[in-house]
């Protein structure tokens, strides 16, 4: 899916002020929405929270739509990366060891922000985010995908990318459900073990 003009930045900065300009009116992005949710943020406000005037802004962004594509685009950027981060290298790992890290992994991923996180997917409207946060989720799941795969010997022989794509499936929404309503289960071991617990039997018991 493409977005429309109407949720893409009019330009992308090259000189590091401009830059700094678009990361400030990012980090203001996140701090209005937290603050006063996505229904009562102005492009207005967001120019006051960074401190530059309104028409800086527009030379970036046509509106605040754009703005917030932005920053989840930014924000699923820095996800991915600590997700790929923790995993490392794989050399040496059982199947439920790689299991335990990919949920690790996940859990890594929304931490890098997680009240960002809980308002960007419970306040915007998914048609400003769908092509960037499916894109997210698509790479998510290859690169989980390719991982499970190199076990499939002892993967559920019902259908090993079927089975994976399950389960990858259900560990992200699970994980999503958290960060949103109930984000100090995020950081309790014992609710974590449950959930690799749940994608291992899953994924390895016949």
């Amino acid at each position: 899916m493409r977005l429309s003009k109407r949720y893409q930045p009019r330009k992308q900065p090259v000189q590091s002020r401009s830059k700094a300009t678009v990361e400030a009116i990012l980090d203001a992005a996140a701090r209005v929405l937290i603050d006063k949710t996505y229904d009562h943020a102005t492009t207005n406000e967001i120019a006051d929270c960074a401190g530059i005037g309104i028409g800086s802004l527009y030379e970036y962004f046509p509106g605040k739509e754009a703005v917030f594509a932005a920053l989840i685009h930014r924000l699923n950027v820095k996800m991915y990366a600590a997700m790929k981060e923790h995993i490392g290298e794989l050399g040496g790992l059982s199947a439920r060891e790689l299991i335990g890290r990919v949920v690790e992994a996940r859990i890594r991923g929304v931490l890098v922000s997680p009240d960002l996180y809980a308002a960007l997917r419970d306040q915007i409207p998914h048609d400003i985010t769908s092509a960037q946060t499916d894109r997210f989720i698509s790479d998510f799941h290859q690169f989980s995908l390719g991982m499970l795969q190199s076990f499939a010997p002892q993967i559920r022989p019902i259908a090993p990318e079927l089975v994976a794509d399950v389960a990858m499936r259900a560990m992200y929404a699970i994980v999503e459900d958290l960060v949103i309503h109930d984000p100090q289960k995020l950081h309790d071991e014992a609710y974590i073990d449950e959930l690799k617990y749940l994608m291992t039997r899953y994924l390895l018991e016949p």
